[in-house]
């Protein structure tokens, strides 16, 4: 399997002075060993990185034809203090763990638990931390992952607000050129969180500050073949669901997604994705992961 280029591979989640309990709190910087997808050379998303991208080329190469792209190494380039923050949980325990922020529990398309609303440390103490450690174990039932994990996600949530401090920590990116923002959403979560195939109607920027996602991306002339719910469907700015499981073994009564062509990869910490306006985009944690994004 590909392995995209990300911090260096080495002791993972603990140093050589941590115990095992003191390397829980870490997010491994490494990729599992298992879990891993297969990505296919053909449809790798393209990818540069950041020193290489001038706004004007973003611009006009990228976001004025609405074409995804993988920009490597940006939080580092701009200096986000989140990369080391969001590293060790002990910071985030200790300064917002009173935060009540909603979780949802279990994977959208399997065996959903509904959303809860707990203190954030609960969200670490009970999951997080249970995740981080089963990094390196192989999976119990490797043919479906999503319906074996204890999975729980505080997603799409304005921590960032509601824990002001943090905004400290990262910078607004570049390539949003001026425009208007909506409120900037933090996605933490354990290993194996799924985000289900879906698009939106704005752009986006998902930066990756801590952990490892895949992802797979379809363009909107692949509409009919996601058996999806869109609303404004003649419309460039249209959204959506699918009901597909996409990396689980299709079904018949979807049996066109096979057909569905797609461009994926992988976002490594220090990453950021360019999501262009109405692409369906489908997203899963290979390991514990902070995200965050900025629709725009």
């Amino acid at each position: 399997a590909w392995r995209p280029t990300g911090p260096p591979a080495g002791l993972g989640c603990a140093s050589q002075e941590e115990g095992a309990e003191d390397a829980h709190w870490r997010i491994c910087s490494d990729l599992p060993v298992h879990r891993l997808p297969t990505i296919s050379a053909a449809r790798r998303v393209p990818e540069i990185d950041a020193e290489s991208l001038p706004c004007a080329k973003f611009f006009s190469e990228y976001l004025q034809p609405g074409k995804p792209l993988l920009i490597r190494k940006h939080l580092a380039a701009e200096q986000w203090r989140a990369l080391d923050y969001f590293a060790d949980l002990r910071a985030l325990h200790a300064s917002a763990g009173d935060r009540l922020v909603p979780v949802n529990l279990g994977s959208p398309l399997v065996g959903y638990g509904g959303v809860v609303h707990w203190p954030l440390r609960r969200l670490i103490e009970e999951h997080l931390l249970p995740s981080n450690a089963t990094h390196a174990l192989p999976p119990s039932v490797p043919a479906d992952e999503e319906a074996q994990c204890t999975v729980a996600y505080c997603s799409q949530h304005h921590l960032l607000h509601q824990h002001a401090e943090l905004q400290e920590l990262l910078a607004v990116p570049p390539y949003t050129v001026g425009r208007e923002l909506s409120p900037a959403n933090l996605w933490i979560g354990t290993r194996g969180t799924v985000t289900s195939l879906h698009s939106d109607p704005s752009d986006n920027l998902l930066c990756q500050v801590a952990g490892y996602k895949y992802f797979r991306l379809y363009a909107l002339d692949q509409t009919p073949k996601l058996y999806a719910t869109v609303q404004r469907g003649n419309n460039t700015n249209s959204f959506g669901t699918s009901p597909v499981r996409v990396e689980a073994p299709i079904p018949p009564e979807h049996a066109m997604f096979e057909g569905a062509e797609f461009v994926e990869g992988v976002l490594a910490p220090g990453d950021m994705l360019f999501l262009p306006k109405s692409v369906w985009h489908y997203v899963r944690s290979l390991t514990t992961s902070v995200s965050v994004n900025f629709w725009f």
